[in-house]
Order: structure tokens, then C-alpha cells, then sequence
């Protein structure tokens, strides 16, 4: 789902080099890397790595991970490092089943 949104922000008109993409595998971000999105390096459940990604981030689209035993500790994750780094917008989606 983070693809379709970037490529939405694209085909709207947002700077690819205004938008960041957080990934936990570099080779499968290279297509976003090739359309120039800053890719950020990852993972939900790294909390050093996360506020290290949110550096200089002003709003974050958050796309659930799948495993729904740690929907809600990769969220806290994600929102707590959002916290520290001042960003004032977190839009949040959910998967489940």
C-alpha cells in the first residue's frame, strides 16, 4: 500500500524529493530510490532505526505491518518516534484480516 501512495503523491505533483520512504530492504525500495524518494531504513520494531528515519519528516502515512500479534507495538513504535521528532501529522491505516 506505501507504493500506491507515493505513486498517488507523485502523479499529484508532490517533488519526489519531498516525500520519504521507510524500508526494511534497500533492493526493494530501488524503484522508489530510482524515481528520487529518500529512502529511510527500518523496521517497526527498531525503535533507534525509526527515530533515526523521522529526522527532518514533517507528516507520516503509516501502513500496518502484517503480523497482527505486533500491530500494536509497531504502532506505539512508530507514533513514539513521530513524538520525538516533533512531527505533528501521523495518518495511520489498518489491515486486518
Amino acid at each position: 500500500m506505501g507504493g500506491i501512495v507515493i505513486d498517488t503523491l507523485l502523479k499529484n505533483s508532490v517533488p519526489a524529493s519531498e516525500i520519504a520512504a521507510l524500508a526494511r530492504d534497500e533492493k526493494k525500495a530501488a524503484q522508489l530510490k530510482d524515481k528520487g524518494v529518500n529512502i529511510r531504513m527500518g523496521d517497526y520494531d527498531n525503535k533507534l532505526l525509526l527515530n533515526e528515519a523521522m529526522k527532518g519528516i514533517v507528516k507520516v502515512f503509516l501502513v500496518s505491518g502484517t503480523d497482527i500479534n505486533k500491530v500494536v507495538s509497531q504502532h506505539r513504535n512508530v507514533v513514539d518516534a513521530a513524538k520525538q521528532a516533533i512531527i505533528g501529522t501521523v495518518n495511520v491505516t489498518t489491515l486486518l484480516n
